[in-house]
């Protein structure tokens, strides 16, 4: 009977001790879910609060005649930080036409904070990207991988990209961009703090068989 009791016991205690560890263990498998869930949920909403962007396509289809296709794109970022993800946007163009189409692109404005660059007046598209690259610290291209459309499905994509490198080369203009940055976001928190304004533009391809 006594060894009977002493058996009970000793499972007593062994059991109390499983269950203490499966607490302990559960609870520290929530903690760290809610910690993982947590930063996951950070991450996802920075990314996806930081830009308005989307991949889109484009049926080009020509009829007769020179006829231009264009179509309006707009790439907002708002929020600017040193070592942001880098931001991209693709426009993808299908030529289902009987004829080849040249792509292009044409700049309308770029605003960074106060700064608004516009082609015009003896300025060209090549010399506001020059200025951009030179004046601030990020990475911004305009590039289409294939500018002649060939008839009959052929295809080509337009890709915006915008980067600022966690070390971009000068501490001094980070730390000075990244100020006004602050300030731009603390004065107009419903203005995207770079706003791009550009056309994709098609045209009929006459002089290629």
């Amino acid at each position: 009977m006594k060894k009977t009791k002493m058996i009970v016991e000793k499972l007593n205690k062994v059991f109390s001790v499983v269950r203490k560890i499966r607490l302990r263990t559960i609870i520290a498998l929530i903690v760290l879910l809610s910690f993982n869930s947590y930063a996951w949920f950070i991450y996802a909403s920075k990314v996806s609060t930081g830009m308005s962007a989307h991949v889109s396509s484009w049926n080009v289809t020509f009829k007769a005649g020179n006829e231009v296709i264009t179509t309006q794109v707009v790439f907002d970022i708002n929020d600017l930080y040193p070592g942001m993800p880098t931001q991209t946007k693709t426009l993808t163009a299908y030529n289902y036409g009987e004829m080849r189409a040249i792509l292009s692109y044409k700049i309308n404005s770029i605003r960074i904070l106060n700064t608004t660059y516009i082609p015009g007046n003896g300025t060209t598209q090549e010399q506001i990207m020059t200025s951009i690259s030179n004046t601030w610290p990020f990475v911004l291209t305009f590039t289409i991988d294939n500018t002649n459309l060939n008839q009959a499905n052929g295809s080509a994509d337009f890709v915006i990209s915008f980067s600022w490198p966690f070390e971009s080369g000068n501490d001094a203009r980070d730390t000075q961009v990244g100020e006004m940055a602050y300030t731009y976001n603390q004065n107009n928190p419903s203005i995207p703090d770079v706003h791009i304004e550009l056309e994709v533009q098609a045209v009929q391809n006459n002089n290629t068989p």
